[in-house]
């Protein structure tokens, strides 16, 4: 579920995810777009929620953000350095 929907893509994307309920509960999701989140939430209240690389999360606020939206893992941008990673776990234990 890790791509970046362009709207020709939705409802694709929102097909699979109802042949997912129909096959088996994934354990959780990768996720990198806001609106595959708004769609995966939809068919998947519950399930934990990992936010990709792709989403190019860079700083601590934005973690905090979709953290209060429930999702259980970020990926960190590749761009950052050891030092900001460190001030990101710093203020999001």
């Amino acid at each position: 579920m890790n791509i970046l929907a362009r709207n020709i893509d939705l409802k694709l994307f929102e097909k699979t995810l109802e042949r997912l309920q129909d096959i088996q509960k994934p354990d959780g999701i990768i996720f990198s777009d806001p609106g595959a989140y708004r769609l995966i939430r939809k068919y998947f209240p519950d399930i934990g929620l990992h936010l990709s690389t792709q989403a190019s999360t860079m700083n601590y606020e934005a973690i905090k953000f979709w953290q209060d939206l429930g999702v259980k893992r970020v990926v960190l941008a590749r761009e950052l350095s050891l030092k900001e990673i460190e001030q990101i776990k710093k203020e999001v234990p």
